[in-house]
Formats: C-alpha cells, structure tokens, sequence
C-alpha cells in the first residue's frame, strides 16, 4: 500500500470487486490505494500437455451440446492437434492458473471451393461460465479468422442450446436457419441451428 497525494477538493476513492463503492472524503485528507491480485484471462495455443484437461470439459457437453456420443480421452485431442493445418487453430483460455475452456478454427469443409470459409466452436468448464471467458475466446478465434483469410465463419448449435445462440448473436452471427432432427443423441432427434459470420 501506498499513500496518495489528495485532490484539489474531494477525494473519490474506487473499490472494484463484486461491485464498485465510492468513498467521498473531505479535502486534504490522505487515503491509501489498494492493489488486487486478480489475474487475468490468458488465452494461448493449445499443447499436447492440456490434451487432458480439454477432454474433460468437452466431455461434460457429450450427447447434450454436442453431437457426438461418445467420451474423449486426452489421446484423442492430441491427434486431433496433430492434425490441424496452417490455416486451423485450437486455443485454450486460462483462468486461475487452470484451463478453463478452449476454441477451435478449422475448414468448413476440405473442398477446395470453400477454402474461405470456416467453423468455430468454443467449450468451457462448467465452473468457468459467466466470467466473460467465453466472449474473450471467441473473439480471439475471430480475430485469428480474419489473419488467416477467412471470410466466413460458421457456428453449429444445437437448437435448444439458447444461451450459445444468443451469445452468437451478440458476437456479430447471424440465425442462417435450422436444421430439423438432423442429430440423434440419447434416445432423441434433435434440430441443430446454423449461424454465420461473414468478415468483411
């Protein structure tokens, strides 16, 4: 801590953390300042090394966010890091020194007539929503996309995923359409929403 010169006639003193709080003292009075030892988000490329921990946050989504049916082990996405070209990414974002969350940029599609055209998909740990992380890497993925030359970006939801297509929305996507019982997981059809990005 360290003390502070007084302005010329209030001294309006900020506390940020659950809320902010103004202390207004009279003039000439002395007031200390108050460091935090937040951390912010990091986000950074993936390594072999997290490969675990990326396993365990998509596998709490199996079958309920995502499509596929089966859980996926650490060997799994390390192949699948192995195998992502130039032009594809996979981010982790970091939270309190734990991974908690990651991205992915890849091709739509190999045919070459969509080489400008891509898909994003960002998944959190369950503990980590609602801090912003998620905002932070999709627009880091975003921001990667139009480096590598994209012009368009599309995102695959699951239809009653509301609060990923909402989130989309306020991210620039727009609603293309739906997909109707396109997927079938845990006894049921599901519709899966197409949203779409074009950078300019």
């Amino acid at each position: 801590m360290q003390f502070v010169p007084v302005c010329n006639v209030w001294n309006i003193n900020f506390f940020v953390g659950s809320g902010i709080v103004f202390s207004i003292l009279p003039k000439n009075t002395k007031i200390k300042t108050m460091t935090t030892n937040i951390r912010p988000a990091n986000i950074r490329p993936a390594e072999q090394k997290d490969a675990a921990a990326i396993a365990a946050i998509y596998n709490q989504y199996t079958g309920t966010a995502t499509l596929d049916t089966e859980k996926r082990d650490a060997v799994y996405f390390k192949e699948l890091m192995e195998k992502l070209d130039s032009r594809e990414t996979m981010l982790v974002v970091e939270h309190e020194s734990t991974v908690a969350g990651y991205g992915i940029l890849k091709k739509y599609t190999w045919k070459k007539g969509y080489q400008y055209a891509g898909e994003t998909s960002v998944f959190l740990d369950g503990k980590s929503r609602g801090k912003g992380l998620g905002n932070k890497m999709k627009k880091t993925l975003i921001e990667k996309a139009r480096e590598l030359e994209y012009r368009h970006l599309v995102a695959r939801i699951m239809a009653h995923n509301k609060l990923s297509i909402e989130y989309n929305l306020k991210l620039g996507y727009e609603m293309v359409g739906i997909q109707k019982q396109i997927g079938y997981a845990k006894g049921q059809w599901h519709d899966v929403a197409i949203l779409q990005l074009v950078l300019h």
